[in-house]
């Protein structure tokens, strides 16, 4: 038994909080060998295109581009675990706590809620 394997034992969830497509189906590979269905991943924004402007080109220098590649959830998408990708944003230097959830396919970081949404949630 793998060391990540023997982790899992007993488990009902796992929680990811690092986003990599070739570590994320290692992961998924040992949750299958241990019955293990559930996972909540921590990732990143623009992984299906969705953030707006004036964010989206500022995001886009910072990621390589205006779709994130090589992330968890397109392995994630392609398991049959249950699963959360949370669609992380960048901080910011204050105390806000306006978070927002956004459907996949929903655009997020709209010019309406651009300084006060922490973080986003893929359901």
């Amino acid at each position: 038994m793998s060391d990540i394997e023997n982790a899992m034992k007993g488990q009902d969830i796992v929680y990811m909080n690092f986003d990599n497509k070739a570590v994320t189906e290692v992961v998924i590979k040992a949750m299958d060998k241990m019955g293990v269905k559930r996972i909540i991943q921590a990732g990143v924004l623009s992984v299906y295109g969705e953030v707006a402007e004036p964010f989206a080109t500022w995001n886009s220098r910072m990621m390589g581009g205006r779709v994130a590649h090589n992330r968890g959830i397109e392995a994630l998408e392609t398991s049959d675990l249950d699963y959360t990708y949370m669609r992380m944003t960048w901080l910011y230097n204050a105390q806000k706590k306006d978070y927002v959830a956004s459907p996949k396919g929903g655009t997020i970081l709209r010019r309406s809620n651009f300084k006060t949404c922490n973080c986003t949630v893929c359901l």
